[in-house]
């Protein structure tokens, strides 16, 4: 978790709370303890956190549960 937002400060942290609540991303597990789902899920919020305007994915979602 410390390492998503070093970078962006509070509203880098603002911003990934928001993330992994939209994904429904436990941030208080560590990434080791994790499915193949959430790590997925991991790699999503961090390459959505600087808000780039372009990003290319190749099959992000792959191995993901649908959201309800």
């Amino acid at each position: 978790r410390r390492v998503l937002f070093r970078s962006y400060g509070v509203a880098g942290h603002n911003r990934m709370e928001a993330l992994a609540e939209r994904l429904n991303l436990d941030l208080s597990r560590r990434i080791g303890d994790l499915s193949l789902g959430n790590k997925k899920k991991v790699g999503i919020v961090s390459a959505l956190l600087p808000s780039p305007k372009l990003l290319i994915m190749d099959e992000p979602t792959s191995g993901l549960d649908p959201l309800r």
